[in-house]
């Protein structure tokens, strides 16, 4: 280990001596060590160099810094947003990349893992061998090992059973608790900071609903820096940037709306908030107006870098604002919807709601729905006027907005 650590900083083979493992524990020295020298927790700028394994060096890294900071749960999600940016740059930039230099890339990866792999656990190379190359040995190494660990663990469980599971049912009983003034406040408000705290406590819930604005942001700055041709390649649509600019913005930013999965969030204490002397729609549109407030800042930044960059006509403006900001309503309202239709209560993992439930699948095929046709529609009748196209997007999408809200007042 003293020899990573040089006056040029940690120098190493990627695999060998330089591994994940290893910057996620200087990650996390780093974090202590600044934070007792400072006294709070510091700002830390984080930079890496165009070699294949930077990405996973830094996220490493990101990941050790998190986990020691105090309000980990917080940096965890700018970190992890961070980290998405920096690998849709880094997939866009391999686009670009040759197809020979590209499977020269894979390979050296590939031999990279499997390396780290023998050093860490050599019975995954047994099993591989097996599978691969029929080796009957390999197999036969790998399931007397891993019974061999099973009976072990279970031999040595059966004696802190009883105490494992009475640390896990323990709680820690705080004594900070302090007074403040009461403050009357309204129901609505009331309701949006209780969904504003639930939303923010929890990494995955965030940083999954969070990816369709990111990547709103990132579509928005990459047509003034690289250009609308580059853009068009990206995509693997020609023109798409001119006639559906507004469009595309729109639905990344509802790629995936919170809403879809805000109902399920409140798990087996649903029954709590209906029993509570509060208005249905109360509760619906304080979800609503949680996601609005988080797309907001997403959406200004792309109007602002995307107006100043292309100083458009006052028609393309138009488009640009109405367009985008019609898919962000309708996104959380449809979201909203579907979730009363298709809820998931009985859960143990967030993972189960947010990534894996089907009112969250069938929202992001709405959304996509509502975006392929207008699209499909500009390209298939080039002659049909652009603003036409935008126009009826707009009211489209507003009378399914309006007719889900009459709906929802009915029922």
């Amino acid at each position: 280990m003293g020899k990573l650590f040089g006056t040029d900083g940690i120098r190493g083979v990627v695999g060998e001596n330089l591994t994940a493992e290893l910057a996620y524990r200087v990650g996390q020295a780093v974090a202590v060590t600044l934070a007792e020298e400072k006294g709070r927790q510091p700002l830390i700028t984080i930079g890496m160099d165009t070699r294949i394994s930077s990405d996973m060096l830094e996220g490493a890294l990101i990941a050790g810094i998190a986990s020691r900071w105090r309000r980990k749960n917080l940096a965890s999600i700018l970190l992890t947003l961070v980290f998405m940016c920096v690998l849709l740059i880094g997939s866009m930039r391999l686009s670009s990349v040759e197809e020979s230099q590209m499977e020269a890339m894979l390979q050296q990866i590939a031999l990279q893992l499997e390396g780290q792999i023998r050093s860490l656990y050599p019975p995954a190379i047994w099993i591989a061998e097996a599978m691969v190359q029929g080796k009957l040995e390999g197999l036969l190494l790998f399931l007397g090992l891993s019974l061999g660990c099973f009976l072990v663990f279970l031999e040595i469980l059966q004696h802190f059973y009883g105490r494992i599971c009475g640390l896990l049912s323990a709680r820690e009983a705080k004594g900070n608790y302090r007074m403040e003034r009461l403050q009357a406040k309204s129901v609505m408000r009331s309701l949006v900071e209780r969904e504003w705290r639930r939303y923010f406590s929890s990494a995955i819930y965030v940083t999954n609903t969070l990816a369709g604005e990111v990547l709103m942001v990132l579509l928005a700055v990459a047509v003034p820096v690289v250009g609308k041709e580059s853009v068009d390649r990206i995509i693997g649509i020609p023109g798409v940037v001119d006639r559906a600019l507004p469009i595309l913005l729109g639905a990344l930013a509802v790629m995936m709306p919170l809403t879809a999965c805000s109902i399920s969030m409140e798990g087996k204490q649903w029954w709590m908030m209906q029993t509570l002397p509060i208005r249905r729609r109360d509760m619906i549109w304080s979800k609503v107006i949680l996601q609005l407030l988080v797309a907001l800042p997403f959406y200004l930044v792309s109007e602002a870098v995307l107006l100043a960059a292309l100083g458009p006509g006052w028609a393309d403006a138009l488009s640009l604002l109405v367009v985008p900001w019609a898919y962000i309503l309708f996104g959380a309202r449809v979201g909203i919807a579907i979730n009363e239709k298709l809820p998931v209560f009985n859960w143990d993992s967030e993972v189960r709601v947010v990534k894996q439930s089907s009112s969250t699948f069938v929202t992001m095929l709405a959304v996509m729905a509502v975006a392929v046709v207008p699209v499909v529609i500009l390209f298939v009748a080039p002659d049909f006027p652009v603003y036409g196209v935008h126009g009826a997007v707009v009211a489209v999408l507003a009378g399914a907005t309006l007719l889900m809200e009459a709906c929802g007042r009915n029922a």
